[in-house]
């Protein structure tokens, strides 16, 4: 899970504020390939937009050693998207996503 808050002051007047929370879980089904959930929520107030995503995927393990790893993500999902007066979208998506993480020494 993570959560992350913005906010932009010049003197004590607020410009702008930002909170995103996202959260993803993944369910292994065989040694390199894994079913993923990922939900997204964001609050803006600088663009005027609030948004909730959700999305199903599947993701598969390219390189999987104790010093590289890689992962690439594919999935439908579904957005919705709300202004300040109101107005709301609702989309379906299509999320893809890699990963990659190197260790570059050992700690």
């Amino acid at each position: 899970m993570e959560l992350k808050a913005l906010e932009s002051v010049a003197i004590h007047v607020r410009f702008a504020e930002k909170y995103r929370v996202e959260a993803k879980t993944d369910y292994d089904l065989g040694e390199r390939a894994y079913a993923l959930l990922n939900l997204n929520w964001e609050n803006n107030s600088s663009s005027g937009y609030d948004y909730q995503t959700a999305e199903f995927g599947f993701g598969y393990k390219v390189i999987k050693t104790h010093i590289v790893k890689l992962k690439l993500e594919l999935g439908p999902g579904y957005r919705v998207t709300e202004d300040d007066i109101v107005n709301k979208e609702e989309d379906a998506i299509v999320r893809a996503a890699d990963i990659f993480v190197c260790k570059l020494s050992e700690i």
